[in-house]
């Protein structure tokens, strides 16, 4: 899930993404075609040796995201700014380059 914050009176446009567990070498975030696009490099399902339980109710989500944001002309990939803390990934881009 993402939240994107677009308020004209802030230089910067951000958006936060949750990403539960992500450590920051599990994600990348690039510009493509004017674009930008987060991802998840690795699967966030937890290892284990032990075989799978059966599960009852299994309503944890695990494998790869990807998202597409659309960003204005002339941003580059200097102008963007991003942060992992507590599973939140948060990435900024100015309104105006």
């Amino acid at each position: 899930r993402m939240d994107l914050c677009d308020d004209p009176a802030n230089t910067h446009i951000t958006a936060m993404l949750e990403v539960p567990g992500m450590k920051p070498e599990q994600l990348s975030v690039r510009i493509e075609g004017g674009r930008l696009i987060p991802t998840q490099n690795a699967s966030s399902e937890p290892e284990t040796s032990t075989p799978q339980p059966l599960y009852p109710v299994q309503e944890l989500k695990y494998g790869k995201f990807r998202r597409e944001i659309d960003l204005p002309v002339g941003v580059n990939a200097s102008d963007i700014r991003s942060s992992l803390v507590e599973g939140m990934l948060t990435i900024q881009w100015p309104r105006n380059p």
